[in-house]
């Protein structure tokens, strides 16, 4: 991973420790918002909210029902979903 990709991986950790009031846990790339993280549907639009207010973008509804993971979302950014 080069270093705009480790930034990038950082700060979407960071939007997701916030959302989901985590304490400096590692979450992986590939865990599962649902699953792993036990993420509901509220939190899961806060955290495309935020995403999209950090990195400018803007997620179509189908797209954000489609982010079920960080590597979902960096995917997205890098423009291949």
């Amino acid at each position: 991973m080069v270093d705009g990709e480790a930034a990038v991986l950082d700060e979407l950790r960071e939007i997701l420790v916030i959302v989901m009031e985590l304490d400096g846990v590692q979450i992986e790339i590939d865990a599962s918002f649902h699953e792993d993280l036990e993420m509901d549907s509220l939190q899961k639009i806060e955290v495309i909210t935020r995403v999209e207010k950090s990195f400018g973008v803007t997620f179509e509804p189908e797209e954000a029902a489609e982010m079920n993971a960080l590597a979902d979302v960096i995917a997205f950014l890098r423009g291949t979903p």
